[in-house]
């Protein structure tokens, strides 16, 4: 049996030095190889583990943190309100730097109407920003700007926004976050283009997690009321559903079968 390493040392002011314990050991999940992570029921206690089919009467998907965070449609009102805190914040940011912001221009060309979320003139230069929060998994962070990018980054639709903000040029910038505190490092491309602090990023990803925090919130509200439901003079900690209740919480012999 392999014995775990010691320590290692840090040194301090004055020659002392202290002694800094190792990270935990994460291991990752068995199906971690297999690409089907995102699609995998998580096994909480309160998931019904026959079907894994999601508790909400929205749809018929299979319950996953990926589905709730970003594809449930009861909590589609709270992913917009996500979705919409970090733009708030990423156009006041640009404000301070007094550059002019405008938000949702339509964008109309060949019959097609495009609404991104900003646009921003410097200059002779106008550019795109097209917000998004994707979830981390693989390359999908990756993909939703890519998907973005061809979206917008098209000759005809170039023209018509040069011809809008009577520039010569048009750059196109997808602002890409992950549900969980994912960042892609082509935002601090953008960042740097415009000259905003390091302290833009550090925000935005706490808007985004406690966004997400928000949406499992009110999903757990709606799907399983008795565990989740908050109560302003104790917010403490959640109620406990009843064992095999009407939302679909386990039983103990089911949960000490898990275990």
């Amino acid at each position: 049996m392999s014995r775990r390493p010691e320590p290692h040392q840090s040194a301090l002011p004055g020659g002392l030095r202290a002694r800094v314990p190792h990270p935990p050991r994460i291991n990752p999940p068995a199906n971690h190889h297999d690409g089907r992570q995102e699609d995998t029921p998580r096994g909480a206690p309160y998931v019904n583990s026959e079907s894994g089919r999601c508790r909400s009467n929205a749809c018929e998907q299979r319950e996953t943190l990926n589905h709730v965070l970003q594809r449930c449609s009861a909590v589609h009102f709270a992913r917009i309100a996500r979705h919409d805190k970090v733009n708030r914040h990423l156009k006041e940011e640009l404000e301070k730097h007094r550059l002019p912001v405008e938000g949702a221009p339509h964008v109309v060309t060949n019959g097609e109407r495009y609404v991104p979320d900003f646009i921003v003139v410097q200059g002779d230069l106008a550019h795109v920003i097209e917000t998004t929060v994707d979830w981390e998994y693989g390359d999908a962070m990756q993909r939703a700007y890519e998907l973005k990018k061809s979206k917008y980054d098209k000759e005809d639709i170039k023209e018509k926004i040069q011809q809008m903000y009577r520039t010569s040029s048009v750059t196109v910038w997808p602002y890409v976050l992950g549900a969980r505190g994912g960042w892609l490092s082509s935002n601090d491309a953008m960042l740097n283009e415009f000259k905003l602090p390091g302290t833009v990023r550090k925000k935005a990803l706490d808007l985004v997690i406690r966004g997400s925090v928000k949406i499992h919130e009110e999903f757990m509200a709606r799907v399983c009321p008795r565990r989740w439901s908050k109560q302003k003079e104790d917010e403490r900690s959640p109620r406990e559903c009843e064992p095999g209740g009407a939302c679909g919480a386990a039983t103990r012999d089911e949960v000490r079968l898990r275990a």
